[in-house]
């Protein structure tokens, strides 16, 4: 900590950690988009023993909410042409 600063978190050390935590990932685009969420739908009816949020974050690497959109527009679409 750098002498007669009130901040905690002034070292360079801790900066750098905030820094690289605070580091956004670049947003996809309307294909990969498109393409990500063929892959979440494939994952989760091929693989009814591993078909969790955080299986299906942690193989495709996208966030539950992702992942819940997906997934409740599918099974609402899926839900409709059945009942039809």
């Amino acid at each position: 900590m750098v002498k007669g600063c009130l901040n905690p978190y002034s070292n360079s050390i801790s900066n750098s950690i905030s820094n690289s935590l605070m580091k956004k990932n670049k947003k996809r685009t309307t294909k990969e988009l498109e393409v990500i969420s063929k892959k979440i739908i494939e994952y989760y009816f091929n693989n009814p023993h591993a078909n969790s949020y955080n299986d299906i974050q942690a193989k495709l690497n996208v966030d539950k909410g992702r992942i819940k959109k997906v997934l409740e527009i599918e099974l609402e679409r899926r839900f409709r042409d059945k009942s039809n």
